[in-house]
């Protein structure tokens, strides 16, 4: 059964909400312009109250000198802007999971109940366990919109290296004590060791959802990491394509493959695919108590994302109504 959803590009979603009041943003600061994007829609609209925007520190490598030089442009086009450095606060990629709980701790207090959470910078590790809080905290959190930024164009090369072990992400062990059903894997660009895991459970079923439509070059990478997969054990897979830019989209894919006549298969996700695609796993693991399982890449390109995308004369900023008014738009 279908349900509405509202999203959209955040310049008419946002207007159109029947939402009174401004609007809090939680994001993060990173090296490519689109980290910023939403904060300037927020500005441009007049809607915007508080802000915190993490800067999270990869591990070292050779990439550092030019992540340094492209976080002060993002920096330097903030404080030009009028952003403050106050409302920038340090973190590690790596940090222990208890670190990640306090921002949200510290920050629901004075952020009032209208809240964005902008996932276009945040790692997976960020991002789940933050969207996780955010979800569960419905007395204090009456509105929430999560934001996700495309970029103009992203490099030919490797976009993220040196994957951490396959493990859960934080807040997402689930009930690990229970075997699964099957697995739902998110496929994206890169593998970052995904195949030397997928085999853990013989035999158990893999369900790969891939982004389309999408530009051909992602299309080709997408469907010859999808092959790669499936090279020693094609049996056990079936693919399904996913709207890549519709969290909703993603969302039913994942219940209808979960739903049975007595109840709901056991399912581990792996969100290794577009960050819309993995808002949605989130959700969906958020509200089954199901297991998430990645390789947090500690390494990111420098040039990972150039620009902002443009949607006719509107950046390509795109919002997904999670609640409003308490309302909530994605159950079970």
């Amino acid at each position: 059964m279908a349900h509405y959803r509202p999203w959209g590009l955040l310049d008419w979603v946002l207007p159109r909400c029947p939402v009174a009041g401004r609007w809090t943003l939680l994001g993060c600061l990173s090296t490519g312009e689109r980290s910023l994007a939403v904060w300037r829609v927020l500005r441009n609209l007049n809607c915007l109250g508080s802000l915190k925007l993490l800067r999270i520190a990869n591990k070292p490598s050779r990439h550092d000198a030019a992540v340094r030089r492209n976080e002060e442009d993002r920096l330097r086009e903030f404080r030009q802007a009028g952003g403050s450095e106050g409302d920038i606060e340090g973190h590690n990629l790596l940090e222990p999971v208890s670190r990640i709980v306090e921002v949200i701790d510290a920050f629901l207090p004075s952020a009032g109940s209208n809240l964005v959470l902008d996932v276009t910078a945040l790692p997976k590790r960020f991002f789940f366990p933050l969207l996780r809080l955010l979800i569960k905290r419905t007395s204090e959190v009456e509105n929430l919109i999560v934001t996700y930024t495309s970029p103009a164009r992203r490099t030919a090369e490797k976009l993220a290296e040196n994957p951490d072990q396959w493990a859960h992400l934080p807040l997402f062990s689930g009930r690990p004590r229970e075997k699964p059903d099957m697995m739902v894997i998110s496929v994206g660009f890169e593998a970052l060791g995904l195949q030397d895991h997928i085999h853990g459970e013989a035999g158990l079923p893999i369900k790969l959802l891939l982004p389309f439509p999408a530009p051909p070059e992602a299309y080709r990478r997408s469907l010859e990491l999808a092959r790669r997969l499936q090279r020693n054990r094609a049996d056990v897979f079936t693919t399904y394509w996913t709207d890549a830019k519709e969290v909703g989209d993603a969302f039913d894919r994942i219940v209808s493959l979960t739903t049975t006549t007595g109840g709901r298969k056991r399912v581990i996700l792996a969100p290794f695919g577009p960050k819309p695609i993995s808002v949605a796993m989130c959700i969906f693991a958020t509200l089954t108590e199901s297991q998430v399982f990645y390789t947090q890449p500690s390494v990111y390109h420098p040039e990972y994302s150039r620009g902002v995308g443009q949607v006719g004369d509107l950046p390509a900023v795109w919002a997904y109504c999670l609640r409003l008014s308490g309302r909530e738009y994605y159950h079970l």
